[in-house]
């Protein structure tokens, strides 16, 4: 499997764990699976962990199809924390363009909306407070 969510090491918050090679489809497909899980009226914070990807194929309209989800689920839950998690430059850019569709879509300041980067799983887990 591509990636692997992981509901109990946290309470309230969930970790996805991607494999090496990942596409914009996975993560479309893992932040359904967390959507439309039943504990995701509790959830405070989920964390996206791509730390061990090594190849990441993701075109414009899945990071525009991901930014329309995590801004509907910013207005269900507005105290969502979401972390991303990774070293690698491409992560970092494809990670800006998502957060500015997010912006340009549903008119909310990322400013209002916890999201972050992080470079090791460690600073996630402390800022989402699942350490």
């Amino acid at each position: 499997m591509v990636f692997d969510l992981d509901w109990s090491e946290c309470g309230n918050d969930v970790i996805t764990t991607y494999n090496s090679e990942l596409d914009g489809e996975s993560i479309l497909r893992s932040t359904q699976s967390i959507i439309s899980d039943a504990r995701f009226s509790d959830i405070k914070s989920f964390i996206h962990n791509l730390s061990s990807v090594q190849n990441l194929n993701m075109n414009t309209q899945e990071i525009q199809q991901l930014g329309n989800i995590n801004a509907s689920m910013h207005k269900k839950h507005p105290s969502i924390k979401l972390a991303v998690v990774s070293d690698k430059a491409l992560v970092k850019g494809l990670f800006a363009m998502h957060s500015a569709y997010y912006s340009m879509n549903f008119d909310i300041n990322n400013d209002d909306w916890d999201i972050k980067l992080f470079k090791t799983i460690d600073e996630a887990k402390k800022w989402t407070n699942c350490n």
